[in-house]
């Protein structure tokens, strides 16, 4: 009797254990579900909080005063942001801004310019190293344009640098057998543009 005892106190204690483990996972997988769709709600909810807050600053106009840190509202509105509001309001402390626009979360803006000069050029994908490499760019304005051409195989690379003002700009030189990698910058006053391209120079 007392064996068949300890082979059901065994037998028990094995039961238990499996069961206390089902258990444990059963647990964790429902917590991190959980935590996981309570995740995605937030950062839903956030997603939304951000799209109402920038669809207030450029939909109101709010009501600008001659000093703006005595507006009881601010809003950039119209087709175009005006850009001295704009500096008010990112030189504005964090929790003026707040006020100012009503928002009760807290919250991150960046201003960025974006480009807006077109750069367009006749680069080819392929160039024979035996006549000169010869590439035209244009950009849609009057502009500077900074022009960097890097590559070629090891250990002939090269690098080519020119910065040349107009609305047409050219490169021209030989260059060794290899990859290259072009980039431009285009700028005039406040504006700017960007180009990037890649070509190879082959034997031929």
């Amino acid at each position: 009797m007392g064996g068949i005892k300890g082979q059901s106190s065994a037998d028990y204690i094995s039961s238990a254990f499996i069961f206390s483990l089902a258990v444990l996972f059963t647990f964790v997988e429902i917590t991190s579900t959980y935590y996981s769709r309570s995740w995605e709600m937030t950062a839903a909810n956030s997603k939304m909080d951000a799209e109402k807050f920038a669809y207030y600053l450029v939909k109101n106009s709010g009501n600008w005063s001659s000093n703006p840190f005595n507006s009881t509202s601010i809003a950039f509105g119209g087709d175009t942001i005006n850009e001295t509001r704009l500096q008010y309001f990112m030189g504005m402390p964090y929790q003026t801004a707040q006020n100012k626009t009503r928002m009760k979360k807290n919250f991150m803006v960046e201003v960025r310019t974006l480009p807006s000069i077109g750069v367009m050029s006749d680069i080819s994908e392929f160039y024979c190293n035996s006549s000169t490499v010869d590439i035209n760019l244009a950009t849609t304005v009057n502009s500077t344009l900074s022009l960097v051409i890097i590559g070629g195989d090891y250990p002939n690379r090269t690098m080519y640098v020119s910065t040349t003002i107009g609305e047409f700009h050219s490169f021209s030189d030989i260059l060794p057998i290899g990859p290259f990698n072009l980039k431009a910058l285009a700028y005039s006053g406040d504006t700017y543009g960007t180009y990037e391209a890649t070509f190879r120079v082959i034997d031929c």
